[in-house]
């Protein structure tokens, strides 16, 4: 019967010391990795002989959401309508 009880007390201690790394490691692992993927703005100006473009695209993580490029007027480098 004693050999019992120790079998118990092992598992109780066991599973406390699990409970409590469970509810210290839990939220330090929340606040130290960032599950939530990074959005991004990358902008670049694109020449093709004359010609030169603004673009712009928007990621979130490695993923495109939105890529758009505008042409810029060669006399005052401002985006055209």
């Amino acid at each position: 019967m004693e050999n019992f009880a120790g079998l118990w007390g092992l598992i109780v201690c066991t599973g406390v010391a699990l409970v409590l790394l469970l509810i210290i490691g839990l939220p330090l692992w929340s606040l130290t990795w960032d599950t939530q993927p990074q959005q991004t703005i990358m902008s670049e100006t694109v020449s093709q002989g004359d010609v030169h473009y603004l673009c712009v695209e928007w990621r979130t993580g490695d993923r495109v959401d939105t890529a758009s490029c505008t042409m810029l007027d060669p006399q005052t480098g401002k985006a055209l309508q």
